[in-house]
């Protein structure tokens, strides 16, 4: 099973290694959002389909308001730089909450683990 199709639950070292794999791609994926938020002053057609490649990735799929959001920040790319440098940074701040989240679940996991 992949990790995109399990909600966030870690029971075993293979859940944790799946939940490693989610926090990586989640960082990957605000880094790149973080990057197109300026990227879009320079060359709003490129930004505006790499936002909507990642808003219909899988890894995404799990996270329907940020999916939500990347769409309407596509929907605006060409008409408002600023609102969808907007919209990219509010999906970076969200993906950075779900990450923390994970981070603490992990952490449990692994203290529990280690008593």
């Amino acid at each position: 099973m992949n990790w995109y199709k399990i909600g966030i639950s870690v029971h075993s070292l293979a859940d944790r290694t799946l939940l490693n794999q989610q926090i990586r791609a989640l960082k990957d994926i605000a880094g790149t959002l973080s990057y197109l938020s300026k990227y879009v002053y320079q060359n709003a057609p490129h930004a505006k389909q790499a936002v909507y490649a990642i808003a219909l990735d899988k890894k995404i799929s799990s996270f329907p308001d940020i999916k939500e959001l990347l769409l309407e920040a596509h929907r605006v790319a060409l008409d408002s730089y600023k609102k969808f440098a907007e919209f990219c940074q509010v999906v970076v701040g969200k993906l950075t909450n779900h990450v923390k989240l994970m981070e603490v679940q992990r952490k449990e996991f692994t203290d529990d683990l280690a008593t």
